[in-house]
């Protein structure tokens, strides 16, 4: 699920932990019920064509992380402007790297 209310993401920036690479920004807050993310691409990044494209491939790398994700946590994945450069893969490996260091992924038995 998505945050797409104003409120939501306001609670996400005012409680929750930051980590950060250099396509973009993690903030991870605690909530309730299902794991849910929000995605926030500023007009410093590119055109809105750009913009749109980044958009979308954050989307779709949280897609395919999200069954990684452990439960009941709010994530807002702010854009830099380096990601306006950046490729598919290279937005999908930062978004598991910021995952993995924030602590947000599930334990897997390996």
């Amino acid at each position: 699920m998505r945050l797409r209310r104003t409120s939501e993401f306001q609670y996400v920036f005012r409680r929750g932990k930051s980590v950060a690479n250099g396509q973009m920004v993690l903030l991870a807050a605690p909530c309730r019920g299902r794991s849910r993310a929000g995605f926030s691409v500023g007009k410093k990044v590119g055109n809105s064509v750009t913009r749109s494209k980044v958009k979308r491939w954050m989307r779709e790398s949280y897609r395919l992380l999200a069954p990684m994700v452990r439960p009941k946590v709010q994530l807002v994945f702010v854009a830099r402007t380096q990601s306006a450069q950046a490729s598919f893969s290279v937005i999908y490996d930062g978004m598991y790297h910021l995952l993995k260091r924030s602590g947000c992924l599930k334990e897997t038995d390996a």
